[in-house]
């Protein structure tokens, strides 16, 4: 498990984190979340406190992968990328290859699930305990998401590894041990299957109900979060329907109110 405490960068404000099984970001891929991947990868200097221990071992820098956000194709073989996994890793590269049932073509000429799988492999290359999986499911093909989300969970199962998977949709939240909901910098709601945030539910569906029951609210463009209060009010449906409400939201950052079982950063749940 992974621990983070009171997090800060430019753009991270205070967060606090638990990692473990597959624990998910929902959120729209923005600085914040690029920030929190290169504090995990050592890569960036923060204020706060992250411990990396799963139970019976610390985990060092050689035992993290990364899956991009941009699964780039270089003009090179796949057998050249896996033989630097080898390389920094160790690990038998063409075993790597016929487990994944890779071709050794060009990177350039491959279907995007073919990619993913080479990127894929590096978890399986040394000791791997926490693989990292930026947003790359919101920039590939309808039909390879499921694929290589079938993949990256059987391959974090199989080696018994952490998963840290950010998602900037909730199509695939069923998936998650865990969710973190962050936006602006902040956790906004931390839970499990069902989200009650107002910036949780733009990520769930396009309309959605709330407040009196049976009504619907149409969601709008979600644009760059405010920097007083709830970083979500200029865009927060219930909010605009309510003058006190709004101008709370505005002037005062919630604390956490649980609703659901859920911790969530909303005056709409202060009872």
């Amino acid at each position: 498990m992974i621990f983070v405490k009171n997090l800060t960068t430019e753009n991270i404000h205070g967060i606090t984190l638990a990692i473990d099984g597959i624990t998910c970001i929902l959120g729209d891929w923005d600085k914040d979340k690029s920030d929190l991947v290169d504090v995990l990868l050592g890569r960036k200097r923060f204020s706060g406190e992250v411990s990396y221990f799963n139970g019976i071992e610390k985990i060092s820098p050689s035992n993290i992968r990364l899956i991009p956000r941009n699964l780039e194709r270089p003009k090179v073989f796949v057998s050249q990328i896996l033989k630097l996994f080898s390389k920094r890793y160790s690990g038998n590269y063409e075993v790597i290859m016929n487990f994944l049932n890779l071709n050794d073509t060009e990177m350039n000429s491959l279907e995007e699930f073919e990619v993913f799988k080479v990127y894929l492999s590096s978890v399986f290359f040394g000791k791997t305990k926490l693989i990292i999986s930026e947003d790359f499911l919101e920039l590939i093909e309808e039909q390879a998401k499921y694929l290589a989300l079938k993949y990256l969970i059987k391959a974090a199962k199989m080696l018994n590894s952490t998963l840290l998977l950010f998602m900037s949709s909730a199509e695939y939240s069923e998936i998650c041990s865990k969710i973190y909901v962050i936006y602006g910098g902040r956790v906004l709601e931390e839970g499990r299957k069902e989200l009650y945030h107002p910036y949780s539910q733009t990520m769930q569906k396009s309309v959605i109900t709330i407040g009196k029951k049976f009504e619907k609210i149409d969601v709008v463009e979600v644009g760059k979060p405010s920097d007083k209060g709830c970083p979500f009010h200029d865009y927060c449906y219930a909010a605009k329907n309510d003058k006190l409400l709004f101008r709370k939201c505005a002037l005062q950052e919630p604390p956490f109110f649980i609703k659901g079982g859920n911790k969530v950063a909303c005056w709409l749940y202060e009872m």
